[in-house]
């Protein structure tokens, strides 16, 4: 049962560790895009 239960756990702390993660990454993808269309408007500007 105690290993049934750590397995568990283990499952969902990768499970949150892979979707912060992820969610990491997409802020950084924003972020450089909004960062590269902010510079395209100030050079055409």
């Amino acid at each position: 049962m105690n290993a049934t239960t750590e397995a568990y756990y283990h499952l969902d702390v990768d499970q949150c560790l892979r979707y912060v993660a992820k969610a990491i990454a997409v802020n950084a993808w924003l972020r450089s895009i909004r960062s590269s269309t902010a510079d395209d408007g100030q050079n055409a500007g």
